[in-house]
């Protein structure tokens, strides 16, 4: 994916993610769109993504592109974070690189009560996203 576009990018919570969010966006708007989706998964491979990460330890992704309604292309994307939880996205494609970004850094305690850090990877557009969502 494209990290130099030109065009702005809108970072959306789960409350305004679906694809169509993306589609209408990029054609009335004219900028990029990222979102975390969770509930607006129709058109979405949600229960697909789900499955294939199942298994996978964190600081795994899974991209797909396609296109949507007007010829708008777009990204979906699974996120392994956690050895449980696989977050889900939706993008118009150009909206950041999808190679290895900055890594989120993990805070856990071992045995004693100490805390400890340890670096999970995740994909640029990612780290954009988390570092802007809370803007």
């Amino acid at each position: 994916v494209d990290a130099h576009s030109r065009r702005d990018i809108y970072f959306g919570d789960s409350w305004f993610t679906q694809t169509k969010t993306a589609e209408t966006v990029h054609n009335e708007n004219d900028v990029h769109f990222v979102g975390q989706l969770k509930t607006g998964h129709a058109k979405f491979p949600k229960k697909w993504l789900e499955e294939q990460m199942d298994e996978m330890p964190s600081g795994n992704w899974i991209t797909l592109e396609c296109t949507g309604r007007n010829g708008v292309p777009l990204v979906g994307m699974g996120y392994k974070y956690s050895s449980k939880k696989t977050l889900l996205f939706v993008m118009s494609k150009g909206s950041g690189a999808t190679t290895k970004g900055i890594p989120y850094i993990a805070k856990y305690c071992d045995n004693n009560g100490n805390v400890h850090e340890r670096e999970i990877d995740r994909p640029q557009v990612l780290s954009d996203y988390f570092m802007r969502s809370n803007l």
